[in-house]
């Protein structure tokens, strides 16, 4: 894992933005990460990205940067994934507060709407989301060799799985 930035949202509570591998493929990795008397950790909300997926994005708040910038409300813009799945970018309002949102929808006949996979984070860090999800994108076009990834070790199986 490779740290590209932080931003503390609350006490105990930090979005982390860093580069991951995933079966050999570097991914840009945004997610919530808490600290308690009982964890401390990564949280399930966040949202992995491939790179070409994160420069779409980049180029979609770019194209509208004066809107983002403002928070104004009208900002807002799809990535399509697939037949089902998009993301959305959009500034969101929420009891009189305004949000930066960075979140996967699904569209099924079974279901319409939001994830979990995504952050939400208030316009006040928006200047610093942009500056880390660009160094991101620099990560990821150009790797640096030295950097080594942590290989997480196997499961093994268990005594009954050998049977």
């Amino acid at each position: 894992m490779e740290t590209i930035g932080t931003i503390n949202v609350s006490e105990g509570t930090e979005i982390n933005f860093f580069i991951d591998e995933f079966k050999d493929v570097l991914y840009a990795n945004i997610r919530k990460f808490a600290t308690t008397e009982k964890y401390t950790g990564p949280t399930k909300q966040g949202i992995m990205l491939n790179h070409a997926n994160l420069k779409e994005i980049i180029k979609k708040i770019d194209d509208n940067i004066d809107k983002f910038k403002k928070s104004d409300t009208s900002a807002k813009e799809t990535l399509k994934l697939d037949d089902q799945r998009y993301i959305n970018i959009a500034i969101t309002e929420f009891k009189e507060k305004k949000y930066f949102e960075l979140r996967e929808y699904l569209e099924s006949e079974s279901y319409s709407g939001p994830t979990k996979k995504g952050i939400t984070i208030n316009t006040d860090h928006f200047e610093k989301v942009l500056e880390f999800l660009k160094k991101m994108d620099e990560f990821l076009a150009n790797p640096p060799k030295d950097v080594v990834f942590e290989k997480k070790e196997e499961k093994k199986p268990s005594k009954k799985e050998n049977k």
